[in-house]
């Protein structure tokens, strides 16, 4: 609930809790309709936080310290839920 996007066994312990359940997404917003911050319930358990996407230039040229930085964090991030999905989903490796 900190505003970090999690990873490693963070991020193991909560897709296991999501796994196969409905889940319920509350937020609060501005007077704007801009989501100031939304959590993720199944059932009345608060599971975590829910935060947006950092955006990042794509194009190389546009590219600063910051936004490298985030494409490999990006990179970490998608190959830890890879790893998850290969070890928990049988019918993947079919």
């Amino acid at each position: 609930m900190d505003g970090v996007i999690a990873v490693g066994d963070r991020l193991i312990n909560l897709m296991e809790q999501a796994e196969g359940r409905n889940v319920d997404i509350y937020w609060l917003d501005d007077n704007f309709g801009d989501v100031l911050k939304a959590h993720i319930y199944i059932g009345n358990q608060f599971i975590c936080e829910a935060v947006e996407k950092p955006r990042y230039n794509k194009a190389r040229i546009e590219q600063t310290n910051e936004d490298l930085e985030f494409c490999y964090f990006f990179f970490g991030y998608k190959l830890d839920v890879l790893i998850i999905v290969i070890h928990t989903d049988t019918e993947f490796l079919a």
